[in-house]
Formats: structure tokens, C-alpha cells, sequence
């Protein structure tokens, strides 16, 4: 994006070479303007960016000297509060006498100038004046008083999502080109891997609506993910090829000729880098298909810095090795070696009659994307942004923009009935009553395809068959499923008749499939197997494939894109055969060779006296979470885990919200209601989130993981950037977007009740959080792409579906129980379909209850194929919810009789992780839970913070089941929740270490100082968990979450790792898993001190429903996170 780079730090002292000149160079001569002749057009669209009075300006005449360069693009033109042009927005234009020696010293060399107005900092005219004839006349202020053939409006968010001001500027635009004959008007835009996002859509859709054709339109592929170079640029220059022959109505040809790339030398502000070979790419590329502009920012920053390669963002240098001038060469041999179509004419160009309704009338059912147009009301609207739901004219997001009273195109009638011709029918949705003023409900919406298809017409010939890997841009056709189909604009991975964006025309039936069926899979393999699952993997064939079927025992079971598959659901110590198939348009291939697999015993057989879980893992995965707002009170940042990131495989950043009117992802900044009132708020995390923390929040150096402050201008900042920061550090690191928690699951029932919701919500965290697209935020900071990249998947953390047992007010239904399979479904399939498009397998976990009373309200058997891992919640199993006691311990491994809880409701069986994870996998007949769960791909959840009362006296087991007078006073950086406190609390009172208790038969422990007790993790349960959790297969440990110790000393989280990463313990008797009725506890469970270890007596007796009093109220285990909780 062009912005006005201004160094900090290193990036100013020392960077320059020695020899280069600044403006004192010929500040001397006189700033009397002098005229100027037009040059060549192709030398205005080849004029690079130069700021005259900034960034170390260089002296332009050297340059020419230098290089045969002739024109220059000179950049800001901003308001100056008001409707009156200035320079940067401060500096009057009878006063910059910078420029005007600029322009003197352009033209004394038989050069001259552009001027642009806008970039993307600072208020534009647009914004302030009041029309677009009031914004006209104040930039034909600049175009008389610099005497211009030449002006450049450079177009960016945040400052124009308003409709009003791209109004102004397109209309002054258009009025400029029609008052000076001759004028080059070319119109920047940001650019993106998809040519360009909503915004710049948005501006083709106004540009043609008031029929305005400049000279060009160009994008700037960079800041955008723009990772492979020169060739990520011009794959996105052909994607904006397809966009504006689409959104303007050109033809091929007269698109080519009206499109422009404005690149960016060196570093870019995203850290992406553009060297000599990339400028040659794209150069090669707009010569070879007659691009109409080839410019770049900016001629400050074409020299090199000292030293070269800085890793630094600088306004005044490339950061890149390279000759000084050397990147306006590139420019200077697009003018030498092309010839500019302009003006604007041609049997391409042009707008259409602004009067004409757009094709399709809005329905409700269908989802929209930034650039659809629509009728609505009598009136044309074009999307900003993706929208489904949304009354044009009538919703508080304000996503349409109104294009004004339109009369129906011959596509569209009133009625919403249509005419088939040739015999077809067409079905189409009725569209709403224009004196409505509501959507009216389309109900079960008919296929995409089918709303415009028309049926029964004779068949023609099929193009080639759809390629889910292939990327096609506006105008290209495929087969797929019997009908021909041509694509509106860029596309990759969405399926012809089947995706949210409607990004393909169904041309109707065809004959014939372009191609044949595919070859068999080759290479069947299992990579995993446990008692209940098996894991499945194998070759692609050659040629298109869409998707694959798998067989067991000759029924099919799954299909999907992806080359792998889970099934669970199996039965232990059983022979399956698998096979699996390839589907194209063109049909079905042949099975694979078949596969014969014998899953794994479900009892143990290391000599225990129970059994275990026999899952395939390594149990050595090791998942964090990274809480959002860890830094603010806290000051816990992403740096604080840089020194063990290559000991961990998957960071959780945790959590973003559902909107409660949409249901759909998406960012604000706003504050839940606090704690501890806010636990019994039921609207307490309705429309909250923290924007501010995500990506807008600055970081100096000390806190910043790479130790360099942000920069000014860069695309997103917060915790986002530092994200990337620290994968940059660590490529083998995974970080995932965590949405739900305690607090904002209140809204997962709705966004998943129905198969239109689930695509709308899937669909608006995939384009927000996979696909990079945040909006932009009050700061500016955000935009089209600037997140791509940054997450690896998605972590669905529900609390709970279909239960009461969540925060109180949250939704739930008994419809919760299908519906959570279903929208990990939806995941797990758009999550494929992107990864297709980006060459990478997407991770889908899930937070995962740890209580019989949620879990069966879970379909364990089915979950497990979406998953790539299930985060199993098996902490906060006791709490200060029962305020006088008994006390009792957080996180138990195994069940005792002494444990005087009461059973959990609907059975006899209270709370441990042994006994939950055998339910996900084996089954629990007493509480309904089908099991099923791949053991392989359960974590073992271990919280590094602590429950606690206060009052307890000491007995004979160190505060274990004690009485107690209340919960534990409240602590600070855990929010002032009473009977709460982080591990780095426990430290500050002198609790941690020192005062450790452990109980070795449910192998959890607590720390206690005579009055107050906590429960939770010691190294002695750290030792025993992660031995359980290789011992049985599992998939290793879930850690929540990072914060909850001190930056400076994190003694629990380096327990886990190095425990971790140790093998298998070579006798792993004791942690046999233990199932309450079959395998009995001691009658007496041993207390010991100070993490001392007794041997741990399971002899097989049956146990009684355990000594002691219950309390009149158990809640049970409950995810209710310390501080300031989601």
C-alpha cells in the first residue's frame, strides 16, 4: 500500500550510502514553475512514486541522468481540514516551494510530472467536500497550478468505506478527464493474490455505474501475502485481468490494455521482498500482454541502505542489495519498450446505463460477496464485504451500497417468475416485495446452480472437467456434474454449483465430460491404529479429482477432498478391509487395492490389573493456549514463549466471539462485563471482543518477540503481528484461531442450527481468520489478506452443546448434540477446500468437555474423522462453587472411594480424566456415550492454574476433602475471582514451591499453607499425566494456558515440555486406566507431602459410593477460565 514510510530507529542513522544527494542538491534553483509539453502517455504510466518533501528526498534530475527516466509521480495530495488541496495535508499549495523546485528541476530536463492524490494515511478531499463536483474543483486546483497531463487518485481503505467519498473521488475523477482534454487519469487500488478484495470491487462497481473509464486501473500486489515474488504478483494481475472484464463489461483485449500494477521495491511493509528478478517478472508480464501502466513505490527508496540487508522497513532505502537507481530502470524500459492505449476508447471500454437493474434480484438465502450487485426495493446495490441475511438498505452492518433507483434489466422481473426458453424452466427465488421493507424468508433454497440454469435445452459439448487445484479467472469454462460452467472472476478450490460465493454460471447441461474418469488411488496405507479407529492415507491419480469415497468391508463410510481419512466407531481386536475411490465429473474410478487392518486390543497387556486405553499415539503433542488478553494486567506476550516455541507444536490464541446478530465471526473492541459480576450476566460476552489486542496494539522493542518495535504504517500490529513474528522464528510452529470459551459460547446453538448457518458462520471465519480478510479497524489497521498466513486452522471451543452446564444465559438445544458434528463437518470440508487452494492441510481441534453429564450430549464415535485433534478439558473438575467444601482436587487422574463428591448425574461414577478419556474411546454404556473417539488424537488438558478455598483446617490429609469457610480471596492478575489464582499468584504467597501435596491413587495434587487450599498441577501430577497420557496412546497435553505463570519463570510449562519429550516410561502398570465398577480403588487413599510418590494399590475390590458428606449442590466440572475469562 502506499503510505509515506517514515524511518525510526536504525532504519534513519546510517542507512544511506555515501553519495546520496537530497533536495539541497537543487534547492537553489527558483521555484517559478515552469511549463511543460505532454510527454508520451507511456511515460506517465511508467512514472514511479517520488515524494519531493519527505524520506530523504533524492534529487530527481540524478535519476534521469542515471536512468533516461522522464516522469515521476509525485505523492501526497491530501485535504487541508477542509474542501481545499495540500501537500501531506499541511502544506498549502502556494507554499510548497519543495515541489514546485522539484517539478522546475523534472521539467528543466525535458521530464515532467504526475501528481497523486490520496495514498493511504491522512484525510482526503473526498471525504470533506461535500459533492463530487465541489472534490473536482478543488484537485483541478493542483492539475491548473502545476500545469499537469497527468493525475494519479490512489485509492485505499481505511479512509474510503464510506459510499459517499468514493463517490466524490470517482465522480471528480470522471469530471477532471472530461474538463482537460487529454488528462491522464489512472486509478490505484490495492491489490490482493485475488486481484483485488471487496474495496477495490467496490470501486470498479461505482467507476462503471456512473460510466467513468480512466486510463487505467492498477493494483498494488503487495502487503497482501504476496510471499512468491514476481510470480505471486502476476498470477494476481491476471486474477484483476478476470475482475475487470467482469465488473466493467470489458473484453479481454481492452482489459489488458486499461490494467496496471504499481509494485514496491525491497521490503515491503509486511515483510514481504520484491527484488531485481521480481521487477523483470512483472515487467516481462505487462510487456507481453500490453499492460496499460508499470510503475512502483518509490524512487526514495531506490538505493541501497548500510548495510544492504537490514531486515528493516525504511522509507529512504530497498533493505535488498542492489545499484543505486537500479529499480526505476524497470520503469524506464516499460516507457522504451510499450505504447499506452489512451484515451479511453474501444469496443471494450465504457460504463453501462447506470438506470439498469442489476441481473439478480437479493435473496435472502444466498451469500454474497464484496462486488455482487443485486436489486432490491427498486434500487441497485453492490456488497462491500461478504454478506448473506442482510436487507439492503435495512441492516445495522451497513454492507450495501445503494447505486440509486434502477428500472429491471431483461434478467429480472418484478415478480420473480422467469420464462424459460428452448422448453427449459428456470427456478428462481422470489425476490421481496419492494414496498416490503423486509426480507421475506426464501425458505429451502434450491441449489445455486439451479436458480439460474436453464433445463431441458439440448446438450452441447462439455469443456474440460473442473480441477479443484486449478486456479480460473472470469471467463473460463469447465465441466462438472453433467452442466458446463463459467467462472465471474478468479476462483480456486469452489466447487461449480456448490459454494457460498456463487462464483460460477451455470451454462446448463452439456455432453460429453471434457475428460474421463480417474485412475484408482494407489498407495493405501494405515498411519494409525487404535482399538476403536483407524487412520488412513494414500496417492492421488493422475488427472482431476474432485473427491473420494472410502470403504469398509465394501459399504461406503466417508468421502471427502483430502488424501487421508480417520474412521472411528470401530470394534477392538477386529479385522476391517478399507479401499478407497477418486470422483470427477466424469464418474467414479475403480477401488484401490484393499486394505486389510486388525485394530488394536482393548485390554492391556503390560502386566496391569486393568486396562488401558491402547490408543496409537506418541502422546508426546504438546498444545498451549495463548489467552488474548494476557497483555494487558499480566503482561504475558507471545515473546514470553519464543525461548520454548521449537518444544511446541500448537499455539491456541484464544478467543474470538460470535456476533449475536449475524452469527458470523468478526472483531470489535469491546469489554465483556466484568468478574465477578459477570458470571451471573447472561449477556455478559454479547458483542465483545478485543480488536485492540488482536492487531492494532503497537509493541515497542523490549516486548516485541524479534526485539524490533513496529513500524509505522504496517499492515496489521498486536498480537496478530507478533504471530507472525514469532512463526517467522519457528516454521515448524502451528498456531490455530481459537472461537467459543467460557464466555462466548453463548451463540454457537444458532450459528449452527441449520446448513445455511453453519456455511455462513464457517464461511465468515475462514474469510476473516484462513483467508486473511480482517476489517479494518478504527486504527487502519486490518484489510483485504493482511491475516493470510497467520493461522494454521481453527479451534472450535463450544462450552457446551446441548447443555445447561455452560455460562449462564448461553443457548442450547437438544439439536446441539447433531449439530456440533455438523459444523465440524462444515469445517473440516472448508478448511479442505482452502488448504487445496493453498497447497496445506488446515487443523481442525476442538475443546472438548471433561464431564459424563456434557460428554453425552457429544457424538464421540462421529467427531473424531473431522478432528485433527480433541482437547479434552479434564480440569475444573471441583471448584469453590462449593463454597464450604469438601475440598477437593482440580484435575484427578483416577476415581477413589474417598472422594466425597456426589456421582454424576444420571450414574454412579464421579469425575476423573481416566475415567472421561475412556468414555471418548471405549464408551460409557452407564451415562450413553457411544465412545469411538481415536484415542491418538485425544490431548490430556493440564491447567497451570489452581482452585481454592479458604478456612480449611488441616486434619490428617493436609486440607484433602476438608471443610472450608468460603472460597480463596480473590487475586489480581486472575481478575478477582474469588477461589482463583494463577500459578505465579501461588508464588507470590509463598504457597509455590514449597507446600505441595500430592495423592498418588488419583495422582493430582494441591498446595496448602495450614488455612488455604488450591488444587491443581504440581511436578509430581505433570510427572504422572504425561506418562498416562504416552503409556495409554493419546495424543500428548492440552496447557491452559501460557499466562498463568510468570514470564521471567515458568517452572510448570518447562515440567510439561521436558516431560514430553521423554519416551515412554518403561513400566507403565500404574497408569493402566481404571474403570469405576470394574477395577476398585484402596479403600484408604495415602496423603503424602511434598510431592513424595506412594505406591498406588488397585487390587481389584469393588468400591462403595465413597465416605463423607456431599454437598447439597455439585455443579460438576466446569471450563471457568481465571481473570478475564471468554
Amino acid at each position: 500500500m502506499h503510505r509515506p514510510i517514515r524511518a525510526l530507529g536504525v532504519a534513519v542513522a546510517g542507512l544511506l550510502v555515501a553519495g546520496v544527494t537530497t533536495t539541497a542538491a537543487y534547492a537553489a534553483r527558483t521555484p517559478d514553475l515552469a511549463a511543460a509539453a505532454a510527454l508520451p502517455t507511456n511515460w506517465y504510466a511508467a512514472a514511479p512514486y517520488l515524494m519531493p518533501a519527505d524520506n530523504n528526498p533524492p534529487d530527481p534530475t540524478e535519476i534521469m541522468d542515471a536512468t533516461g527516466q522522464k516522469a515521476f509521480q509525485l505523492a501526497f495530495i491530501l485535504s487541508d481540514g477542509g474542501c481545499n488541496p495540500a501537500w501531506d495535508g499541511k502544506t498549502p499549495l502556494d507554499q510548497a516551494t519543495s515541489i514546485d523546485t522539484a517539478i522546475n528541476a523534472i521539467r528543466g530536463k525535458g521530464g515532467d510530472v504526475s501528481v497523486s492524490v490520496g495514498g493511504y494515511n491522512g484525510t482526503k478531499l473526498g471525504q470533506v467536500c461535500g459533492d463530487a463536483a465541489s472534490t473536482a474543483a478543488a484537485y483541478q486546483k493542483v492539475v491548473s497550478k502545476y500545469g499537469l497531463h497527468a493525475i494519479d487518485f490512489d485509492l485505499e481503505e481505511p479512509e474510503y468505506e464510506n459510499t459517499a467519498a468514493i463517490a466524490n473521488e470517482l465522480g471528480a475523477a470522471k469530471i477532471l478527464q472530461q474538463n482537460n482534454s487529454g488528462l491522464y487519469v489512472s486509478v490505484t487500488m490495492p491489490g490482493t493474490s485475488a486481484g483485488t478484495g471487496w474495496f477495490g470491487t467496490q470501486l470498479l462497481d461505482q467507476a462503471k455505474s456512473i460510466g467513468f473509464t480512466p486510463s487505467n486501473f492498477s493494483i498494488m500486489p503487495f502487503d497482501g501475502g504476496f510471499s512468491g515474488g514476481g510470480a505471486s504478483q502476476t498470477a494476481a494481475l491476471e486474477a484483476f485481468h478476470g475482475l475487470l472484464e467482469q465488473h466493467m463489461g470489458w473484453d479481454s483485449a481492452f482489459a489488458y490494455q486499461h490494467e496496471g500494477v504499481s509494485g514496491m521495491n525491497g521490503r515491503t511493509d509486511a515483510a514481504e521482498y520484491f527484488r531485481q528478478a521480481d521487477f523483470q517478472t512483472v515487467l516481462d508480464y505487462a510487456l507481453a500482454h500490453q499492460l496499460g501502466r508499470y510503475t512502483y513505490w518509490s524512487a526514495n527508496r531506490d538505493r541501497e541502505c548500510d548495510p544492504p540487508e537490514n531486515q528493516q522497513l525504511s522509507g529512504e532505502c530497498s533493505s535488498v542489495a542492489q545499484q543505486k537507481w537500479e529499480f526505476t530502470t524497470y520503469t524506464t524500459a516499460f516507457a522504451n519498450r510499450t505504447t499506452v492505449v489512451d484515451p479511453p476508447t474501444g469496443g471494450g471500454g465504457g460504463g453501462t446505463d447506470p438506470g439498469t437493474c442489476p441481473a439478480k434480484s437479493w435473496d435472502s438465502s444466498v451469500a454474497y460477496v464484496g462486488g455482487d450487485a443485486v436489486t432490491y426495493g427498486g434500487h441497485g446495490w453492490t456488497a462491500k464485504w461478504w454478506t448473506q441475511g442482510d436487507v439492503p438498505g435495512n441492516n445495522a452492518q451497513d454492507v450495501w451500497t445503494d447505486n440509486g433507483a434502477c428500472t429491471a434489466s431483461t434478467a429480472s422481473t418484478a415478480s420473480g417468475s422467469a420464462t424459460a426458453s428452448s422448453g427449459g424452466t428456470v427456478t428462481v427465488v422470489s425476490s421481496p416485495a419492494a414496498t416490503s421493507g423486509t426480507a421475506t424468508p426464501a425458505g429451502t433454497a434450491a441449489p445455486a446452480y439451479e436458480s439460474v440454469a436453464a433445463h431441458g435445452k439440448a446438450a452441447t459439448a462439455c469443456p474440460a472437467a473442473w480441477d479443484s487445484t486449478k486456479a480460473y479467472v472470469g471467463g473460463d469454462t469447465v465441466s462438472y456434474g453433467g452442466h458446463g460452467w463459467t467462472a465471474k472472476w478468479w476462483t480456486q478450490g469452489d466447487v461449480p454449483g456448490n459454494n457460498a460465493q456463487d462464483v460460477w454460471t451455470d451454462d446448463g447441461a452439456c455432453g460429453g465430460t471434457g475428460t474421463t474418469a480417474p485412475g484408482a488411488p494407489t498407495g493405501l496405507t494405515s498411519t494409525a491404529v487404535g482399538s476403536s479407529s483407524v487412520s488412513l492415507r494414500w496417492t492421488a491419480p493422475s488427472g482431476a479429482v474432485d473427491s473420494y469415497n472410502v470403504y469398509r468391508d465394501g459399504t461406503k463410510v466417508a468421502s471427502g477432498s483430502a488424501t487421508s481419512a480417520t474412521l472411528g466407531g470401530l470394534t477392538a481386536n477386529t479385522a476391517y478391509s478399507f479401499q478407497v475411490s477418486a470422483v470427477n465429473a466424469a464418474g467414479e474410478s475403480p477401488k484401490s487395492d484393499a486394505l486389510s487392518v486388525t485394530t488394536a486390543a482393548g485390554g492391556g497387556s503390560d502386566g496391569g490389573d486393568s486396562g488401558y486405553i491402547n490408543g496409537s499415539g506418541a502422546g508426546d503433542k504438546k498444545i498451549i493456549y495463548f489467552d488474548q488478553w494476557s497483555i494487558y494486567q499480566n503482561a504475558y506476550y507471545l515473546k514470553d514463549l519464543d525461548k520454548y516455541a521449537d518444544d511446541i507444536d500448537v499455539i491456541n490464541y484464544d478467543f474470538e466471539n460470535i456476533d449475536p446478530t449475524n452469527l458470523t465471526c468478526f472483531e470489535t473492541t469491546k469489554a465483556t462485563t466484568p468478574d465477578p459480576g459477570g458470571e451471573s450476566d447472561p449477556n455478559a460476552g454479547d458483542g465483545a471482543g478485543d480488536q485492540f489486542a488482536d492487531y492494532e496494539k503497537t509493541y515497542d522493542a523490549s516486548t516485541s518477540v524479534d526485539g524490533q518495535a513496529d513500524a509505522w504504517g504496517q499492515p496489521i500490529a498486536g498480537n496478530f503481528n507478533q504471530i507472525r513474528k514469532l512463526k517467522a522464528r519457528h516454521p515448524n510452529l502451528k498456531v490455530l484461531l481459537t472461537i467459543g470459551g467460557w464466555t462466548y459460547s453463548k451463540y454457537f446453538s444458532d450459528a449452527a442450527a441449520t446448513s445455511t448457518s453453519r456455511q455462513k458462520f464457517v464461511g465468515s471465519c475462514l474469510d476473516m481468520f484462513i483467508k486473511g480478510n480482517l476489517p479494518t479497524s478504527p486504527g487502519g489497521y486490518g484489510g483485504a489478506g493482511t491475516a493470510k498466513g497467520l493461522f494454521d486452522g481453527i479451534d472450535v471451543d463450544w462450552e457446551y452443546p446441548g447443555s445447561d452446564g455452560g455460562h449462564v444465559g448461553n443457548h442450547y438445544s437438544a439439536n446441539d448434540t447433531a449439530n456440533f458434528t455438523a459444523l465440524l463437518a462444515e469445517f473440516r470440508s472448508e478448511l479442505d477446500a482452502q488448504g487445496t487452494a493453498d497447497g496445506k492441510h488446515y487443523l481442525l481441534t476442538s475443546a472438548l468437555p471433561g464431564g459424563q453429564d456434557k460428554l453425552n450430549k457429544i457424538q464421540t464415535d462421529k467427531i473424531g474423522q473431522y478432528l485433527d485433534y480433541g482437547n479434552a478439558m479434564t480440569y475444573d473438575m471441583h471448584g469453590a462453587w462449593d463454597a464450604t467444601g469438601p475440598t477437593n482436587l482440580q484435575d484427578p487422574l483416577f476415581p477413589s472411594a474417598d472422594d466425597p463428591s456426589t456421582p454424576v448425574p444420571g450414574g454412579t461414577q464421579q469425575y476423573d480424566a481416566d475415567t472421561i478419556l475412556k468414555a471418548y474411546t471405549v464408551g460409557d454404556p452407564m451415562y450413553g456415550i457411544p465412545g469411538g473417539f481415536p484415542a491418538e488424537k485425544l490431548t490430556l488438558g493440564i491447567p497451570m492454574y489452581y482452585r481454592g478455598w479458604t478456612g480449611v483446617p488441616a486434619g490428617a490429609a493436609n486440607g484433602e476433602y476438608g471443610t472450608a469457610t468460603g472460597p480463596s480471596a480473590p487475586q489480581a492478575l486472575s481478575g478477582n475471582v474469588p477461589g482463583v489464582a494463577l500459578q505465579k499468584e501461588l508464588a507470590s504467597l509463598g504457597m509455590f514451591p514449597g507446600k505441595e501435596f500430592y495423592d498418588p491413587v488419583r495422582m493430582a495434587g494441591w498446595y496448602y499453607d495450614g488455612s488455604t487450599f488450591y488444587a491443581g498441577s504440581t511436578p509430581q501430577s505433570i510427572v504422572d499425566h504425561v506418562a498416562y497420557a504416552k503409556c495409554n496412546g493419546l495424543g500428548g497435553m492440552m496447557i491452559f494456558s501460557a499466562y498463568d505463570e510468570a514470564a521471567a519463570s515458568q517452572p510448570l510449562l518447562e515440567k510439561i515440555l521436558s516431560e514430553a519429550d521423554k519416551g515412554k516410561p518403561a513400566d507403565c502398570s500404574k497408569y493402566a486406566t481404571d474403570t469405576w465398577g470394574t477395577y476398585g480403588p484402596p479403600t484408604v487413599a495415602a496423603h503424602v507431602g511434598n510431592g513424595a510418590q506412594a505406591t498406588p494399590d488397585r487390587d481389584g475390590t469393588g468400591r462403595g459410593a465413597g465416605s463423607g458428606a456431599p454437598p447439597a449442590a455439585v455443579t460438576g466440572p466446569r471450563d471457568i477460565r481465571p481473570g478475564n475469562r471468554r
